[in-house]
């Protein structure tokens, strides 16, 4: 499996399997609930993280 690092590491792309694979890992969680997440509250990693109770 590629560890590629996503193309903006601002925005979290579930589109792609490779960089939704890179941040399931980075976030710790499974895709369905990062995908949910972006659902909720965009794109953008710092709120995708506060959606899912982390800080960093």
């Amino acid at each position: 499996m590629s560890h590629r690092v996503p193309n903006d590491s601002e925005r979290v792309n579930v589109n792609d399997d490779v960089e939704l694979a890179f941040w399931c890992r980075e976030l710790q969680t499974d895709a369905a609930t990062l995908r949910d997440a972006v659902s909720a509250v965009g794109v953008e990693v710092a709120n995708v993280r506060m959606h899912l109770g982390q800080t960093r």
